[in-house]
């Protein structure tokens, strides 16, 4: 899993949240920007499964990234975050494609749940003509 959030966000996604993501079994990369998450994502593509990214980072948008990740893995499942709901109204094709939001604030058994309701769903399109899905068995 892959998560960016603005490097002055600490209070949106914290260490501690980052700490529980990992008890629950999800491995981590944790990107302090729009940038950082590309690139981490190009160098781990066939170990990230999912994708949570603020609407609003430093370099490229939320949105912006996950574009540029869904050329190189186009079933890619995300999370997209915000506080603003301004924001979210930006997401609304992306949502119907199939990415998740979750607005901020947040705490750990929300996100914990819309993760899983994520990898879950994505689980569930394996059987149904989609091969190219894949989900960790780390979670």
């Amino acid at each position: 899993m892959l998560i960016s959030r603005p490097s002055s966000a600490q209070t949106a996604f914290s260490p501690t949240a980052q700490e529980m993501l990992e008890a629950l079994g999800y491995r981590v990369l944790l990107a302090a920007n729009g940038l950082d998450a590309l690139r981490l994502f190009k160098a781990n593509s066939d170990q990230v499964d999912l994708a949570v990214l603020d609407v609003v980072m430093p370099g490229l948008s939320g949105s912006e990234t996950y574009s540029q990740m869904a050329t190189i893995r186009p079933n890619l499942r995300v999370v997209f975050t915000t506080g603003y709901t301004s924001e979210a109204a930006s997401l609304t094709t992306m949502i119907a494609k199939g990415a998740a939001f979750l607005q901020k604030p947040y705490g750990h058994r929300s996100i914990g749940l819309k993760i899983r309701d994520v990898l879950d769903r994505a689980i569930s399109t394996l059987g149904k003509g989609n091969p190219d899905q894949s989900c960790s068995a780390t979670s």
